[in-house]
């Protein structure tokens, strides 16, 4: 086959190389991606699509409501049960929509959640990254590659036909998981806590479920069982199920996890002995912490769980996974369009690893709490809560305008927003053409900048530039009369949002040369 060019190849197509595709897309550059496997995740896997990934994916106008309508439960029906099996007692029970209505509620973020499971969400990926252009090839996997200042030239392969062709990339992103070939072959170490358990996971289907589980679709059970500690959360077929359980190695091999073995397993779950029951699939995975010691080799990125491997708990591994996806294709977009200098690409190993590093930590301590108490042999310092990590986070890089005095702290709490650059911009109620909406609404496509009622220096200033422009009391109605103190400026002061909405850089008032300082802020986050 003859050579091709394409100006980013992707190796992978899980949540983050899917997410990758799509938004590089969308943003005009066609990718290609390749993934060995012949299609979607058939497995459950990794469940939700939390607040702050569909902040990000809202921007591509029908996909944040086909996430929500692929989900089978609603919020409110989402509970979380620790037990010792899913038909006992209950040790602890947590409501999610309570939680939400606790921590993220309306006041933070408009946007919905999607219940959806990894084989759902995909799907809808793969779809919307094909209708905005991405060349997507199942059954194709990666052979080798190399690099030079130029590109990255890779050699692909048909698993079917054997054929294999050479691809002339711009970049290459490695989203090809945890034991990624990518990474292998840049010689990338990790580090962390490690593996801390051995699983299997099992699909199954019973007759008996919808009987057992009537009123309890919604629910995720972590089991303290006698026999193992694990997990089962039903799916959107009501008679199929997952069951995920450790083992020994150095007591069972996983070559015995046959069907029969497997059933036994699940029947322990369910403490339910004679349940009648057939496996769908047994997918072997290791619970781990661990982060890739760099995200970047020269044209050759890291993301999802090449980047880094989390446990479960907590649902934060395939949100870190898409928000790296989303990260790295606005930086490349705005690259490949001339928009912005190559050094915009070094920031996102600089904002995105210690995201990784503190939600790592995060899912460890989730896991403790909820599997394995008894577990002393793990750190359990951790310096963000859940909040904090799911739609806190802060970035610091050469792509924000950082003010000081800076306290370092890794997230902040999103009911106090404080404005400041480095931090996601505050939701707040606007009202446009009589039309209701969020902040979040304005972002996406480009940088955008807000103004105070008495800062039309600032927009007449940002006219000839290539960002989109909003007076808030002029343009926009400001409806709680909010704004100025989410994001911590006056009458007369401006903020310059990033297409991902973080916050870049921020002026409390006015300037004697608006224009100039606008041309000067843009160069710097831009790296021209």
């Amino acid at each position: 086959m003859s050579d091709e060019e394409a100006p980013v190849l992707i190796v992978g197509g899980g949540l983050s190389g899917l997410t990758t595709a799509l938004f590089l897309a969308w943003r005009g550059v066609p990718a290609l991606l390749v993934e060995r496997h012949s299609g979607p995740s058939f497995h459950p896997r990794a469940h939700r699509v939390n607040e702050r990934t569909m902040e990000l994916m809202r921007t591509v106008p029908g996909l944040e409501e086909a996430l929500v309508e692929a989900g089978p439960w609603a919020l409110e029906d989402f509970a979380m049960v620790i037990g010792m099996t899913v038909t006992g007692p209950e040790m602890h029970r947590l409501n999610l929509a309570e939680e939400a209505e606790a921590v993220i509620d309306a006041s933070i973020t408009p946007v919905p959640v999607s219940s959806a499971g990894q084989d759902q969400i995909e799907p809808v990926l793969l779809q919307f990254a094909k209708d905005h252009g991405a060349d997507i090839r199942f059954g194709t996997e990666l052979v080798s590659f190399t690099e030079d200042d130029s590109g990255v030239s890779a050699v692909i392969r048909d698993r079917t036909s054997g054929s294999t062709q050479t691809v002339h990339a711009r970049y290459l992103i490695g989203a090809d998981g945890h034991r990624s070939a990518v990474r292998s072959a840049l010689g990338i170490g990790t580090h962390g806590v490690g593996t801390l358990s051995h699983n299997v996971n099992v699909t199954f289907e019973s007759p008996a479920l919808p009987r057992f589980m009537k009123g309890k679709e919604a629910t995720l059970y972590y089991l303290r069982n006698p026999k193992f500690t694990g997990s089962y959360i039903g799916t959107h077929i009501p008679e199929r199920g997952s069951v995920s359980f450790d083992y020994d190695p150095s007591k069972e091999e996983l070559s015995s996890f046959d069907d029969k073995k497997c059933i036994q397993r699940v029947r322990a779950a369910f403490g339910v002995w004679n349940l009648e029951a057939k496996v769908v699939e047994i997918l072997p995975w290791e619970m781990a912490s661990r982060v890739a010691d760099r995200f970047r080799e020269g044209r050759v990125f890291l993301i999802g769980d090449a980047a880094h491997q989390m446990t479960p708990a907590g649902g934060l591994g395939g949100q870190t996974a898409m928000q790296d996806g989303y990260d790295i294709a606005w930086k490349l977009a705005a690259v490949l369009a001339g928009e912005a200098g190559p050094g915009l690409l070094d920031t996102y190993e600089d904002e995105r690893k210690p995201v990784a590093e503190v939600t790592v930590a995060r899912t460890v301590l989730n896991y403790i709490e909820r599997l394995a108490p008894h577990r002393t042999d793990v750190p359990r310092d951790v310096k963000a809560d859940n909040i904090g990590v799911t739609i806190g986070y802060r970035y610091r890089s050469r792509a924000v305008l950082t003010e000081e005095p800076d306290d370092g702290m890794p997230a902040e709490n999103p009911r106090t927003p404080s404005g400041r650059p480095g931090t996601r911009g505050a939701h707040v109620r606007l009202e446009r053409d009589g039309i209701p909406i969020s902040t979040l609404d304005l972002i996406g496509s480009s940088f955008v900048l807000l103004a105070g009622p008495e800062g039309g220096a600032w927009t007449e200033a940002a006219g000839a530039l290539p960002i989109t422009v909003y007076r808030v009391g002029g343009d926009l109605v400001d409806v709680d009369g909010n704004w100025a103190e989410r994001y911590g400026v006056g009458p007369a002061g401006a903020v310059l949002l990033r297409p991902d909405g973080y916050v870049a850089w921020r002026s409390t008032e006015g300037a004697v040369e608006p224009g100039a300082v606008l041309e000067k802020v843009l160069a710097q986050v831009l790296q021209r």
